[in-house]
């Protein structure tokens, strides 16, 4: 017994006093003999684990620091804000693309226009004129509500004397190792009269609500496409899907400028590059899983 516990010991037992003094003496010297116990176990156990983390850092530390640099603060930060499966996010990788996929986007009140990516610096635009662009040309598409059949998100780095990593966030429905861009994905069920995702895929679906894409392609597979209108003047198109896009007055959308709204816009195999995602509303996450990987990861690692 430690010394701090061993100071609630008595020559005779606690509480041999009768009546309420007896009572306050057994439930306080059990309780102080049991709180000094519990800290003198985390003290020892502390230390014991402070030995071993010197012992292998002598033989590992060249190894493991960048992997715990890279892998620990990407999984804790954002496990973190995901523990709840609810979370606003705001997801953006600098000047570097990353790429989205999904079987199905059922998007309720959708709009979108041109405008410069915010990202400065960006070199790989247009792969065969390096170092020009100081920005680059993308869509702002933003979805009022937003259903998604399975989702994959792969961010790529090439982390200085360690090599090149992905970021790799997956959820919902598992994601095939291509789409042929002209079928709705095997098991993924949707309404034959109105496009929306039902029974399963909808169970399991990711749920979003004011969902930001910044992109520069994103194909896949139109199904029961709705209330479109291609050539809105690009001011209005967020009062009519009830959004509202932000950015400085370069990046806002435009009068006369070209812009579309669709009240119910279907993709299938959805298949992106993105600059950033923003969700100023919430997101459900079902069956998340964020790992970090070494290699350059694409489509057919996502399940």
């Amino acid at each position: 017994m430690s010394p701090r516990a061993r100071r609630f010991e008595r020559p005779e037992p606690w509480g041999e006093e009768s009546g309420v003094l007896g009572l306050w003496g057994r439930l306080t010297g059990r309780m102080y003999r049991g709180a000094y116990a519990a800290v003198d176990r985390a003290a020892e156990q502390s230390a014991q684990m402070k030995t071993d983390a010197e012992s292998v850092r002598r033989g590992s530390r060249k190894r493991s620091l960048p992997l715990m640099i890279v892998g620990s603060a990407a999984l804790v930060a954002m496990f973190g804000a995901v523990s709840q499966n609810a979370l606003a996010v705001n997801f953006t990788t600098g000047n570097a693309k990353f790429k989205l996929y999904s079987n199905y986007l059922d998007a309720e009140h959708a709009a979108g226009y041109l405008a410069p990516t915010s990202r400065q610096g960006a070199t790989d635009c247009d792969p065969g004129v390096a170092d020009v662009q100081t920005q680059c040309g993308v869509t702002e598409l933003g979805i009022h509500q937003a259903k998604l059949a399975g989702l994959c998100g792969i961010a790529t780095e090439n982390i200085p004397l360690v090599g090149s990593y992905s970021l790799m966030i997956t959820a919902g429905d598992d994601i095939p190792d291509s789409y042929s861009g002209s079928t709705i994905p095997t098991g993924t069920t949707t309404d034959p009269s109105t496009g929306k995702l039902t029974d399963g895929s909808l169970g399991n679906a990711i749920s979003a609500t004011n969902l930001f894409i910044n992109a520069d392609a994103l194909s896949g597979y139109g199904n029961k496409i709705s209330g479109m209108n291609l050539g809105q003047s690009a001011e209005t198109v967020g009062d009519s899907a009830g959004l509202t896009f932000e950015g400085n007055a370069n990046q806002l959308p435009k009068a006369g400028a070209f812009g579309l709204y669709a009240r119910q816009l279907n993709v299938a195999g959805l298949n992106g590059n993105s600059y950033g995602l923003n969700l100023k509303g919430n997101i459900t996450l079902p069956e998340l899983n964020i790992k970090v990987v070494p290699g350059a990861r694409t489509q057919a690692d996502c399940s």
